[in-house]
């Protein structure tokens, strides 16, 4: 069995100061902070299991490398994801009668998928969950003038895509 505390790289690692260089390298892939998060801590969580195979002094390559592979692992992932919906919704308005409606649906998800995430949780904060626009700003910990300029422009925005 293998020792947890058996590495190759004399120092003890910073976690901490790992995981910020982590978030950086995923966040300049994935250029979204809830994303990046996500890849950080799949990075994180890579690292600390297979340390012993850092053969460096400094872990920092090491880490930025796995960090970078994790963001790349998780776009991958998210367009699978946004292709296998388009996929689903296109077979469901092909067998529903109600062509027109299917469409619109088929398009909103587009047009929904091409957000990015802190869009789409702001959207969803407001209308999914029927919270008022300072509820919403606050569950998503943005300032509530940032909230509703940026609602004003995702409407737009999508109203724009669906007429198209």
């Amino acid at each position: 069995m293998r020792s947890m505390t058996t590495r190759t790289c004399r120092a003890p690692f910073d976690w901490t100061a790992l995981r910020d260089l982590a978030h950086r390298e995923a966040r300049r892939v994935v250029r979204d902070d809830f994303d990046a998060d996500e890849a950080a801590q799949e990075a994180v969580l890579r690292a600390w299991r297979g340390q012993a195979s850092c053969r460096a002094d400094d872990p920092r390559p090491w880490m930025a490398q796995i960090a970078r592979r994790e963001a790349l692992r998780l776009l991958a992932r998210r367009r699978e994801d946004r292709s296998t919906a388009a996929d689903d919704l296109d077979e469901r308005a092909s067998s529903d009668g109600q062509d027109e409606l299917s469409a619109l649906r088929i398009d909103l998800a587009r047009a929904l998928g091409d957000l990015d995430r802190r869009d789409r949780a702001l959207l969803y904060a407001r209308y999914a969950l029927d919270l008022t626009q300072p509820a919403a700003a606050a569950v998503l910990d943005m300032p509530e003038g940032t909230a509703k300029v940026r609602l004003h422009r995702l409407r737009a925005r999508l109203a724009e895509s669906l007429a198209a």
